[in-house]
């Protein structure tokens, strides 16, 4: 079932993030087709807009990931 209003804030300060902020989110296996690179890329630049944003990388890294 769904998170309630309370399940997502309690996570958010467990975490550290404010209320009022936007997440942007990966999950799953942290493999190459996840482009994180460039993910963490393109919300440097979102953030740098838009202070009020935090990314949350959340999974396990794949064994054939990249050096990159």
């Amino acid at each position: 079932s769904p998170a309630d209003a309370a399940d997502a804030l309690r996570f958010r300060r467990e975490l550290g993030i404010e209320p009022g902020i936007t997440v942007f989110t990966v999950f799953g296996y942290l493999r190459e087709t996840k482009r994180i690179p460039s993910c963490i890329a393109a919300f440097r630049e979102l953030h740098a807009l838009r202070p009020k944003t935090a990314l949350l990388l959340a999974g396990t890294l794949w064994l054939f990931l990249s050096p990159d």
